[in-house]
């Protein structure tokens, strides 16, 4: 008997908007009586809608959503390192000061001794328990590179502080 592999199927999402159709669809509504923007404009007030959101949260660590659309919160943790089985576990590898040591001490390259950071861990929570709105299991938040290098940069200067979880 002959099996045929089956085609790969690509799945699409096609139930969710872009700013491009939420655009037509208010042009569609003609604007709910509103004076009618041109594309420019409707693009330049999203972006600034979204920088001012961003610069809320990189500077208090913390952002409310209206409507019931739920929190943005910035949340830190004690990293701890500690001995099992006489094993250091736990805690993040610092790799350039791990490679700077091995590199002048071959013998703990030999018995992998590794440097860790000392630091707190910083992360920024979606919190969806509070919101109002269905399948709230399917919506997530990431923070863009830039976004996370700005908010490391204002963490490490003391401009943006939280509380610890644990």
């Amino acid at each position: 008997m002959l099996e045929t592999i089956p085609k790969k199927h690509i799945h699409r999402i096609t139930n969710s908007w872009t700013i491009k159709d939420a655009r037509n669809w208010m042009r569609k509504n003609k604007w709910f009586g509103a004076q009618p923007l041109t594309e420019h404009m409707f693009y330049l007030i999203v972006r600034e809608v979204g920088k001012a959101v961003a610069e809320k949260y990189i500077t208090t660590g913390y952002m409310k959503f209206p409507r019931g659309m739920g929190e943005l919160v910035l949340a830190k943790r004690k990293i701890m390192a500690r001995v099992v089985d006489g094993k250091l576990v736990g805690g993040i590898v610092d790799w350039a000061e791990t490679y700077k040591l091995w590199n002048s001490d071959p013998e703990a390259k030999k018995d992998k001794i590794f440097v860790r950071y000392e630091s707190d861990f910083y992360r920024t929570y979606y919190k969806k328990n509070k919101a109002r709105y269905k399948n709230r299991i399917y919506y997530l938040f990431h923070l863009h590179k830039a976004l996370r290098k700005r908010l490391s940069k204002n963490i490490s200067d003391g401009i943006v502080d939280t509380c610890i979880i644990r």
